[in-house]
């Protein structure tokens, strides 16, 4: 995402493409429960997940954006080279 720079809309179509391959790939790793030791491992990495508040905001923006929801991405400032993008879900996050 680095290489979108200062393209806004390229910025929402990557953002909008990791938010899915994240899910499916999670979704993925869950089909292996029948490797011993498998639910075991999984469950800890779960519950780090579910306290990590980024993932939360992952979790939450891709649900929301997949189903209809909006872009995730609120705005942009663009200056001297550098670009910020600002996400709906921040304060909640307290990013």
């Amino acid at each position: 995402m680095i290489e979108v720079k200062n393209n806004w809309d390229y910025f929402k179509y990557y953002l909008s493409a990791y938010l899915s391959a994240s899910r499916t790939t999670t979704l993925a790793i869950q089909r292996f429960t029948d490797i011993p030791g498998f639910s075991t491992w999984y469950e800890v990495h779960r519950e780090n997940l579910k306290k990590d508040p980024v993932a939360k905001f992952m979790l939450e923006a891709r649900n929301a954006h997949v189903h209809g929801g909006p872009s995730p991405v609120a705005g942009a400032t663009f200056y001297q080279g550098t670009s910020k993008y600002r996400f709906e879900q921040q304060k909640k996050y307290g990013a």
